[in-house]
């Protein structure tokens, strides 16, 4: 008799139970709201101004053969994707970009990527046999990154028509966001508006420093 009493007093009183109960039906409430602002959040801008130097023209061969001149894409709005074939983030991005290259060939961007610190077999290999909706440099002694002031990957730089520079995203970008075409449809060639467009600084998390993990932990790649 004594032993269940005791067990019977130990039990929450019918207040306790529905104080308890009104707390995980608030907690459900309020997890179901915030799911649900985060879905239907606008999607955020990636591309802050640019705030480093001047971006030096370059010479450089292409994958498909012969040079590309950075002053042959004069008069046009161009991005210039910078990546390399062991940055994770990158493996997933770039088939984004070319489908990002292909929907807007006829409004632009143009686009061109460049690989940093690639010889011509790996970048082949992990671009796959498919063609691509832009072009592929090869900046073999990283040259071009150095001068660019490009220390992680992926970056994507942003040009003007005069090949200065407006906008970088350090790290992935998400490029089958409409958020992203709508940015790109206020860049006019020739409206210094562009320069202007609002927006948050990028997502780094998962860039990666420009030396491949081999460099990084002082070992020759």
């Amino acid at each position: 008799m004594f032993a269940r009493k005791l067990r019977r007093g130990n039990r929450p009183s019918g207040a306790r139970r529905v104080f308890a109960r009104l707390c995980r039906l608030l907690h459900t409430a309020f997890a179901v709201t915030a799911f649900s602002a985060a879905a239907n959040a606008a999607p955020s801008a990636i591309l802050e101004p640019w705030t480093s130097g001047p971006t030096p023209a370059f010479i450089l061969d292409a994958l498909d053969g012969g040079e590309t001149r950075l002053s042959s894409y004069r008069g046009a709005v161009l991005l210039v994707h910078f990546f390399a074939t062991w940055c994770a983030p990158c493996r997933t991005e770039l088939p984004a970009l070319d489908r990002f290259a292909a929907r807007r060939a006829q409004k632009g961007p143009r686009v061109v990527a460049i690989a940093v610190g690639e010889v011509e077999p790996a970048v082949r290999r992990f671009l796959g046999a498919g063609p691509l909706a832009f072009c592929v440099l090869l900046d073999r002694d990283r040259a071009v990154a150095k001068a660019w002031d490009i220390y992680a990957l992926p970056t994507t730089v942003v040009l003007d028509a005069a090949l200065g520079p407006l906008r970088v995203a350090v790290g992935d970008v998400e490029w089958d966001d409409p958020a992203i075409d709508r940015l790109f449809d206020q860049l006019s060639p020739t409206s210094p508006a562009a320069r202007s467009i609002g927006g948050r600084p990028p997502h780094l998390s998962r860039s990666r420093l420009l030396q491949p993990p081999a460099a990084q932990s002082g070992r020759t790649p």
